[in-house]
């Protein structure tokens, strides 16, 4: 079983750990304020000594931007073509080190933000509890905007389609993907 800790960009979310034995171990690390890069192995330090609980901690060799990565629990796992282009391009080794370090099954690949934004797939794309993904549909298109904002609308909504469509094609069918509407640009 697979448990991604990301508390750089934000606090410790205890709420979307199910297992209790973890949320006591995300509770024991959000109490005592370990909010950095070495949150991962207090919480894992925790489960084993404390709770008794077998864990491995790892660190794969790969660039990754928070919330540019998420997994399902099902074996899928996605991130954006920016991650792919920001650790050498070479598909194959990356897919072999997600599988190696993440156990996927299968690797997804998305468009992210485009122009010049913070290139998380968590603008874009949720998965909100397994078998259920948020997907950000494109804001109304602002008739008063001038060419360059006409454009950066144009290219997110044909990049918030080609996911949605990826989504739907590739996802089991029971998979329920939610669509939100997306803050306007």
């Amino acid at each position: 079983e697979l448990l991604v800790v990301d508390s750089i960009y934000r606090l410790l979310d205890v709420e979307s750990v199910y297992d209790p034995l973890r949320l006591e171990a995300f509770s024991f690390a959000k109490q005592r304020d370990y909010s950095n890069d070495l949150t991962p192995q207090f919480i894992a330090n925790y489960l084993r000594s404390d709770l008794e609980y077998e864990t491995l901690l790892t660190r794969p060799p790969l660039h990754l931007h928070g919330g540019d990565l998420a997994v399902n629990g099902r074996g899928d796992l996605f991130l954006s073509e920016d991650t792919i282009s920001e650790n050498g391009g070479d598909m194959e080794a990356i897919e072999a080190v997600f599988r190696q370090y993440f156990a996927a099954e299968n690797i997804h690949i998305l468009s992210g933000p485009i122009g010049n934004s913070a290139k998380h797939l968590d603008l874009l794309f949720k998965i909100a509890k397994p078998g259920v993904i948020l997907a950000s549909r494109a804001p109304a298109e602002n008739v008063q905007s001038d060419s360059y904002g006409r454009k950066l609308h144009k290219q997110l909504s044909n990049r918030l389609g080609n996911n949605l469509n990826y989504i739907r094609r590739n996802l089991p069918e029971s998979t329920k993907v939610i669509e939100l509407p997306m803050p306007s640009l």
